[in-house]
């Protein structure tokens, strides 16, 4: 799986000033304005195609107001085609870098994670 985690530094650079609400999906960015931190991570954390399960282990107050916007087409194999940026899978290098930006970081390692397997017999 993917871990999150964070920083000392992540509280001052994800606290939000206030403003708006906003929800970012497009094509290239996934982020929140002025959304608590937890709204984020579930956006973040489930929403990928073929990704590996990722953890939080950032321990940061899930209902900290946020600013976080990620950048994340720029990979090689992003097709702009397949709409917003959700439907590729996360690039754990693209990733990685636009989260240290805001003082979160994200490696490879092992945790026991909930898991639904179906198969037919």
């Amino acid at each position: 799986c993917w871990i999150l985690t964070a920083s000392e530094t992540a509280v001052d650079r994800l606290r939000t000033e206030g403003g708006r609400t906003r929800k970012i999906l497009t094509p290239d960015s996934l982020g929140v304005e002025n959304y608590p931190f937890f709204v984020f991570i579930q956006r973040f954390t489930t929403g990928f195609k073929d990704t590996p399960p990722i953890v939080n282990e950032a321990g940061l107050d899930g209902q900290m107001m946020v600013d976080i916007g990620l950048h994340l087409s720029d990979f090689p194999g992003y097709d702009s085609r397949q709409g917003v940026v959700v439907n590729n899978p996360l690039h754990f290098e693209t990733a990685r870098r636009e989260l240290q930006k805001y003082g979160l970081d994200l490696f490879k390692g092992e945790r026991m994670v909930p898991m639904l397997v179906i198969y037919d017999e």
